[in-house]
């Protein structure tokens, strides 16, 4: 990139490391998540500062909540042996403030956060 004085670079990072997203108290391990997406920004930062005299463009997409499998489990895991109708209740309530949090309405999915990588420069 340095040689052909051009090109992108996208890095992917997470709210949580803004500590603006997810439910307080919820999470235990969520604090080394945290600092290695707090991490990923500041490495972000510097790299756009080194490269930018080539003309290499450098960002970190900072997503909330991904419909992933470890996302889909963690409400349920969370509550462990409770009743059926809670799980149902809790899910429902979390995917609503998921909605509410998002502009665009919808869930987020791994797929949908590709099109940073693969956006035409």
């Amino acid at each position: 990139m340095k040689s052909r004085r051009s090109g992108k670079i996208v890095n992917f990072s997470s709210m949580t490391a803004r500590g603006t997203f997810g439910p307080r108290g919820t999470s235990a391990g969520r604090l080394p998540y945290a600092g290695a997406k707090s991490g990923i920004i500041g490495f972000t930062t510097q790299l756009a500062e080194d490269l930018g005299q080539f003309n290499i463009n450098v960002n970190a997409v900072m997503p909330g909540l991904v419909l992933t499998e470890l996302g889909a489990l963690g409400p349920w895991l969370q509550l462990g042996k409770e009743r059926t109708h809670r799980l149902w209740t809790l899910l429902r309530d979390l995917l609503q403030v998921i909605l509410d949090q998002n502009g665009l309405a919808r869930l987020r999915t791994p797929i949908g956060l590709s099109w940073p990588a693969q956006w035409p420069g």
